[in-house]
């Protein structure tokens, strides 16, 4: 029997490159390896999960990894891949798919669709040039679209499928205010650390703000920034 365990302990050795001595703490490790994993996934699974309209909980939040990707590449960007390029899509889209309706009378008169694309155009156009406020408008816009479709033309029933439509379209336009959001911060830091690197006209050394005589060669302060 010894020989046998004896044998067995030698295969593992040879399987795994862990002295027989080691092995219960090789074993110990990899269950906990395998815990940890199982872990991960149910983690994983949860974020992922579909909430009650068919969204995703994590539609609304932007990670830092994909936050940084989107300002360091503002510029570059295909209008596929930056928020504010889906933002622009996502709206156009659903204005155009408004308006085909209206021309089978599911939805209001194709003129008064005509009149509300007319109405939503500048504010596209001021969303892909990147201006919070225009985002913001469109977000109230659509809100109160989606609102007046609720409470206004149901006839005194609640509509269920404009509420689900505010929350799967959205996070489009909040990921959008989030990327300028950022950066505004950044811009904003910017300007201050370019206003604190200030240098002495004489010596060339850095000054303090607001300083009127040089630290470093005593002569009267002339400011270059």
């Amino acid at each position: 029997m010894d020989e046998e365990n004896k044998s067995n302990l030698s295969f593992m050795e040879k399987l795994t490159g862990i002295p027989s001595e080691n092995q219960p703490a090789y074993k110990e490790q990899v269950k906990k390896e395998e815990k940890e994993q199982i872990i991960k996934q149910k983690k994983s699974k949860n974020a992922n999960s579909r909430s009650w309209y068919g969204g995703s909980r994590e539609d609304w939040k932007i990670n830092e990894a994909d936050l940084k990707n989107q300002v360091d590449n503002y510029k570059t960007l295909k209008i596929t891949k930056s928020y504010r390029g889906i933002a622009i899509l996502t709206i156009s889209a659903l204005l155009g798919f408004s308006l085909l309706l209206s021309f089978f009378g599911v939805i209001t008169d194709p003129t008064t669709m005509f009149w509300a694309i007319i109405m939503y155009l500048p504010i596209i156009f001021f969303v892909y040039k990147g201006h919070r406020w225009a985002i913001i408008l469109l977000m109230t816009l659509w809100t109160l679209d989606k609102g007046y479709q609720v409470i206004g033309q149901s006839g005194g029933q609640v509509e269920i499928m404009p509420i689900i439509g505010w929350f799967i379209f959205t996070p489009f336009f909040w990921r959008a205010l989030k990327v300028e959001n950022e950066r505004k911060r950044i811009n904003k830091l910017n300007r201050v650390s370019q206003v604190s690197n200030q240098f002495c006209s004489h010596c060339g050394s850095k000054i303090e703000i607001n300083s009127k005589f040089c630290p470093h060669c005593g002569k009267n302060i002339k400011i270059i920034s």
